[in-house]
C-alpha cells in the first residue's frame, strides 16, 4: 500500500455527503491529516454517524463561500483538495438549480482561481459526473463534447471545464473525475435507485420506478470510487501531463434498471415485480462509460465488480434497517473489515448547534439556533457570541475557558439574550477541536431550552 498519504493534509469539501463521507474515512485510515469541510449539521450521514468530526478537523461553512475558503487555507496547510460537495439529486436541483450551480461551477472557478494565485502546488481532484456527455452515443469517451441540458449537467459540465482550463492554462495539478453512478453504504438518498428498492422490499413495499425500466445506467461501488479519488491524486503529484485531464471510472457495463431490481429482489427472497411508471423524461435513458483511458494512463483496475459491489450494499441495509427496527436508531460500522451494526448517537435534534472560533467568532448557526434565538444566519455569522447574547456564565469566563484547554469539553446552565430582548436559560455543552498547525480552537456549541 502507497504511503503517499502519511502526514499529508487533504481537504474535503462535501464532507456529509455520500462520496464525501466514505473519502473521509479512507484519507483517515491512510494516515492523512483530513479537514471536513462541512455547510450543516447532517446527522443522518456516515460522517456523523461515524464520529468522523471527532477524527478529522472540520470546518463549517459553504463552499461557494470565498471567505470560507481563504479561512480555511490560512488555517491549513492542504497538500490535496477535494471537491465532492453537491451530488447528483434530480428533484432537488430542480428545486433549487441556481445554488446547485453556485456549489458546483462557481465554487470550482474560484477556489481554482485562489489556489492558482496562493497555493499553486496544491493537487485539486474534482469530482464531475458521467451526466455531462447528455445524450449521445455510447459509450462515452472522455474526447467527446459534452452535451448538458438538465440544470445539474450544465452546472457539472460547467465545473468540469474550469477545471480542465486550470489544469492546461495555468498549469494546475487538477483532474477531474466523470464516474458512473455511484452505490453502496451509508448513502441515505432514498430516491436513488438501489438504496430506494432496498429499503421498499424491507419495508415490505412494492419497489416503485420512475421510468419503464428499460433504462440502462452503469455504476461504480462506493469503494471503487473513493480509489479512484485518491489514485488521480497520486498520479497527479508525479505527471504533469495529467494536468487539466478528466477521466472515466465505471465497470463498462449497461444494465437495465429492470435487471437491478431483479437482482435486489432475488437477494432478498422478495417474490414482488417492481411497478413502472413514465415520470422520467429530464433523464437520460442510456449511459455507458469507456474507461480505456484511466486504465491505460493510470493503471487504473477496480477492486470490485458490479454484483459484488450490489452484494455488499445489499447486506449493508439488511443489516441498517434489521438494527433500527430492533433499537430505533443504528448504522452498519466496517470492524476487522466486514459490516456490522452499532448503536449510533447523535445530537438531540432540540439542540442549538452554534459553531464558532475560541475568541466567539460564529461561523455557523443552525435552524434550531435560529428557532430558539430569533437570529438568521445571515445576522449572526462573524458576530461574537458573548457579546450577541450577552451571556451570563455560572462562573468566571476565565475557569470555563481554563477548563476547555484542560478537557476540550465544558456544560453548564447559562443565561442568554434573545433577538427580541428576552432572557432565556439553556442547558450548554461546549466541545472543543484543536488545529495541530496553528494551535487555534474551534468551539461546537449545543444549548438546549430549560423548560
Amino acid at each position: 500500500m502507497t504511503n503517499f498519504w502519511t502526514d499529508k493534509t487533504a481537504l474535503v469539501a462535501g464532507a456529509t455527503g455520500f462520496l464525501g463521507g466514505w473519502l473521509v474515512r479512507r484519507l483517515v485510515s491512510r494516515g492523512a491529516h483530513v479537514v471536513s469541510l462541512v455547510r450543516s449539521h447532517k446527522a443522518n450521514s456516515q460522517f456523523f454517524m461515524e464520529s468522523l468530526d471527532n477524527q478529522t478537523w472540520v470546518e463549517w461553512g459553504s463552499v461557494a463561500d470565498q471567505h470560507v475558503i481563504e479561512r480555511i487555507f490560512d488555517r491549513h496547510q492542504v497538500d490535496v483538495f477535494f471537491h465532492a460537495a453537491y451530488g447528483a439529486d434530480v428533484h432537488r436541483v430542480l428545486k433549487e438549480p441556481l445554488e446547485c450551480f453556485k456549489s458546483s461551477a462557481l465554487s470550482t472557478w474560484q477556489i481554482l482561481e485562489f489556489l492558482r494565485q496562493h497555493r499553486p502546488q496544491c493537487i485539486s481532484v474534482i469530482s464531475s459526473t458521467d451526466k455531462v456527455y447528455g445524450r449521445q452515443e455510447i459509450p462515452y469517451r472522455e474526447d467527446m463534447a459534452l452535451q448538458p441540458l438538465h440544470p445539474y449537467e450544465s452546472a457539472k459540465a460547467s465545473q468540469d471545464h474550469a477545471a480542465q482550463s486550470y489544469g492546461k492554462i495555468f498549469k494546475c495539478p487538477v483532474a477531474v473525475t466523470r464516474c458512473g453512478n455511484y452505490f453502496g453504504g451509508y448513502d441515505f438518498n432514498f430516491t436513488r435507485l438501489i438504496p430506494g428498492v432496498v429499503r421498499s422490499i424491507m419495508q415490505g413495499q412494492i419497489p416503485t420506478l420512475r421510468s419503464n425500466g428499460r433504462f440502462t445506467r452503469d455504476f461504480l461501488y462506493i469503494g471503487d470510487a473513493v480509489d479512484v479519488q485518491l489514485l488521480l491524486a497520486e498520479r497527479l503529484s508525479e505527471n504533469p501531463e495529467l494536468y487539466g485531464e478528466a477521466f472515466n471510472f465505471s465497470y463498462g457495463e449497461r444494465i437495465e434498471v429492470r435487471d437491478i431490481v431483479q437482482h435486489i429482489c432475488r437477494m432478498l427472497d422478495s417474490p414482488d415485480e417492481p411497478r413502472l411508471g413514465e415520470d422520467s423524461t429530464t433523464e437520460i435513458p442510456h449511459m455507458e462509460l469507456s474507461s480505456e483511458k484511466a486504465k491505460r494512463l493510470l493503471d487504473w483496475k477496480p477492486s470490485y465488480g458490479f454484483m459484488q459491489g450490489l452484494e455488499r450494499t445489499v447486506r449493508w441495509y439488511q443489516d441498517y434497517f434489521a438494527s433500527q427496527a430492533k433499537t430505533g436508531t443504528a448504522h452498519p460500522s466496517r470492524r476487522g473489515g466486514e459490516d456490522r451494526v452499532v448503536h449510533a448517537a447523535s445530537p438531540a435534534a432540540h439542540e442549538a448547534m452554534i459553531v464558532r472560533d475560541a475568541d466567539g467568532t460564529i461561523r455557523y448557526w443552525s435552524r434550531e439556533a435560529e428557532r430558539i434565538y430569533g437570529w438568521t444566519p445571515q445576522e449572526v455569522l462573524g458576530t461574537n457570541t458573548h457579546h450577541l447574547f450577552e451571556t451570563k456564565f455560572p462562573e468566571p469566563l476565565q475557569n470555563i475557558e481554563r477548563e476547555m484547554q484542560e478537557k476540550n469539553a465544558w456544560r453548564g446552565q447559562l443565561i442568554h439574550k434573545r433577538r427580541d430582548g428576552s432572557r432565556i436559560t439553556v442547558n450548554s455543552r461546549w466541545s472543543a477541536q484543536q488545529n495541530p498547525d496553528t494551535r487555534s480552537f474551534t468551539v461546537i456549541e449545543l444549548n438546549e431550552k430549560v423548560a
